[in-house]
């Protein structure tokens, strides 16, 4: 099974290395930190990690690759069925995004949702 799954783990691992990686966004939220990294090939990934007190239960990490496109000066994100569309924040850092409609399975979940979160380009 391996072996026929390898090409496809390849082919990822290519699309998502640094030698493609074209942006890089950091946003937080309270316990919450999402990292999106934008690749060749209209290729995204977005990564959420949930810092945890000891002994704490629930979600730790979560990431998930998807594709990107600009429309003008958004950002938008689609991950399977989700989308998500970024602008950017008026009167805000040079190159900073805000969500203005998100991730249909994240929204109800205060943990993901990145409603308020502001990315900024990593340097």
């Amino acid at each position: 099974m391996l072996l026929v799954a390898m090409p496809l783990i390849l082919r990822e691992a290519w699309q998502t290395c640094r030698l493609n990686l074209l942006a890089e966004y950091v946003g937080r939220k309270g316990a919450m930190t999402v990292r999106v990294r934008l690749f060749r090939r209209q290729v995204c990934t977005v990564r959420w990690n949930i810092r945890r007190s000891p002994g704490e239960y629930g979600l730790a990490e979560m990431g998930r690759v998807g594709i990107w496109e600009r429309d003008g000066d958004d950002l938008i994100l689609r991950l399977g069925e989700n989308r998500a569309v970024f602008r950017p924040v008026a009167g805000g850092r040079d190159g900073a995004l805000v969500q203005s409609v998100g991730f249909n399975s994240y929204q109800s979940s205060p943990e993901l949702s990145l409603e308020g979160v502001e990315l900024a380009p990593c340097q």
